[in-house]
């Protein structure tokens, strides 16, 4: 092979100097003698560098080493706010040790992030995978869950849409009337990865020197949105340093929105199964080890995609067991669901009364504060007890004062066990069921015209759902020993729980609330009305 001319090598050299200068800002050197100067220089970055790492012990996952560039998002305000923030919303009021936090979960899911990417990296070089990539993997991990508000879905899975429902709907509907039907357009389902997106650019914009640390381990403004991307789990329109053409693979790490088999889910299974002191057979090592990146037929397309040994079917139907194992008996859990009803219709209440202060001092109700990151930051479970705790007197208006009494209430309820009363239900097995207010609207039909009236605004109905996840709709690719190199579908009945044909891999059901007046025997007459309404519904 003929020498690579002098000029292009030293154009090479100084290329790769550019880069890895940034953040020491050192002279570009000229002689051999600058040269070697610099490279000491960098050498002694790179030790300093790894007395940087931190070792922390974590209770699923053992000694977790982190990176620097980690430890110096971890140490800001918008992280640290994931310790007030539990895991698992509501479920500490029935299982007492599912107290965790976001902000473990958080470093669980950085451990995994990295170990898996780095793991391609090792056993198929070819991939072209870098340690910025997995850098980038890291973060996206750690980041993933900066957007979460209190009591974590319970704010963006429950909250949000409960006053878009009630409080905006007269409103909306007026909006509609005016357009065209062919304008009506859907607006865009808010989600607390949206939130998380914003927060790393507040959090890059507010504190002070971070950004410098970002581009100290070579990562620019390509490198933030591809992170951002691998957050969301959709490729992104905006520059990711050519990852999306390249390594559509690594989006499928933090958060897989092909399968759902993905890092995330296996460190909140995994953890949510220990605090809870739940057994689960899943084993996330085994899936690590033996992860391949393959083209598989999709549909009539080749994608290269994250693929697993076919002899591990049996540990990915652990993973879905666990999956339904905790919806149907936790997460779905009847007073679970109640407490967090509770705890929405509470903060509901005072949405417009306790605002909170974003940037420059402008004061936003609590669903609005999603709009304003220097505002949603101060947004934790911490509201709990800021409701509770709240002076009146420093309200003037009755109406405010009324509404703030209220919420109060329903949280000493909380306290005290005194829950809203639940018809537990089946409902129709149909596919599709309405939205909870046409449910709501339905059921009131069914009662005399006299009660109507009087319970239309003490009826809370809520839609429990659990099912197979996304590997119903988009299955698993397996390869086999030999070769490794072709992958194709598991059978979805293979990998199933109790091995239940697809249809039947799925649950939903109704559950109809009763607003206590204060009344019992009022509400005891109430609550029988509704459950023979609600019995002619199903």
């Amino acid at each position: 092979m003929a020498a690579q001319p002098m000029e292009a090598k030293r154009e090479k050299l100084f290329a790769a100097f550019q880069e890895l200068n940034v953040g020491l800002k050192l002279k570009v050197p000229e002689t051999a003698g600058e040269l070697t100067t610099w490279l000491k220089a960098y050498c002694k970055r790179l030790k300093t560098d790894e007395k940087k790492f931190k070792i922390v012990k974590d209770a699923i996952h053992g000694h977790i080493k982190l990176h620097p560039l980690c430890v110096a998002i971890m140490d800001t305000p918008q992280f640290q706010r994931l310790r007030d923030i539990k895991q698992l919303g509501g479920v500490c009021y029935v299982y007492p040790s599912g107290s965790h936090s976001r902000f473990e979960h958080s470093i669980g899911v950085y451990h995994l992030a990295g170990k898996l990417a780095r793991a391609l990296q090792e056993r198929q070089p070819k991939l072209g995978i870098t340690d910025k990539d997995v850098l980038c993997v890291e973060i996206a991990g750690l980041c993933h869950d900066l957007g979460h508000g209190p009591f974590s879905h319970v704010f963006d899975m429950t909250f949000i849409p409960f006053i878009k429902e009630r409080q905006g709907h007269l409103e909306q509907e007026n909006e509609q009337e005016k357009k065209p039907e062919n304008e009506q357009k859907k607006k865009k389902k808010w989600e607390h990865e949206d939130a998380s997106c914003s927060m790393i650019d507040h959090m890059l914009k507010t504190e002070t020197g971070l950004r410098d640390k970002f581009q100290r381990y070579h990562l620019h403004d390509e490198d933030i949105e591809f992170i951002k991307a691998l957050i969301k789990g959709k490729k992104s329109d905006k520059d990711d340093g050519g990852r999306q053409a390249e390594k559509p693979f690594l989006y499928e790490i933090v958060a897989n929105k092909r399968n759902g088999v993905d890092v995330d889910k296996w460190d909140y299974f995994l953890r949510d199964c220990h605090h809870l002191g739940m057994r689960t057979d899943f084993d996330h090592e085994r899936m690590i080890n033996s992860a391949r990146v393959i083209y598989a037929d999709v549909k009539g397309e080749e994608v290269q995609q994250i693929c697993w040994r076919d002899k591990d079917k049996f540990n990915a139907r652990e993973l879905f067991h666990a999956r339904y194992a905790l919806h149907k008996r936790v997460y779905q859990h009847r007073v679970v669901k109640t407490v967090e009803l509770m705890i929405v219709d509470a903060m509901a209440k005072v949405n417009n009364i306790l605002t909170v202060t974003g940037e420059n001092g402008k004061k936003w109700p609590l669903t609005k504060s999603i709009r304003d990151m220097e505002a949603y930051s101060k947004l934790t479970d911490s509201i709990f007890y800021q409701i509770l705790n709240f002076d009146e007197t420093q309200l003037k208006n009755e109406d405010e004062k009324k509404q703030l009494r209220e919420a109060q209430e329903l949280l000493k309820n909380v306290e005290r066990r005194k829950l809203y009363r639940c018809i537990e239900a089946g409902g129709p097995t149909k596919e599709e069921l309405p939205d909870k207010e046409q449910i709501k609207d339905q059921i009131i039909q069914k009662m005399q015209k006299m009660r109507q009236e009087a319970l239309k605004d003490r009826i809370r109905v809520m839609i429990a759902k659990f099912d197979m996840g996304k590997a119903e709709k988009n299955q698993m690719y397996f390869y086999p020993k030999k070769p490794p190199n072709t992958a194709t579908p598991g059978d979805l009945q293979q990998i199933s729980i109790l091995a239940m044909p697809q249809k039947q891999v799925k649950e939903q059901f109704v559950r109809v609330y009763l607003v206590p007046s204060g009344d019992k025997k009022a509400d005891e007459e109430s609550y029988n009305d509704i459950k023979e309404a609600f019995k002619k519904w199903c």
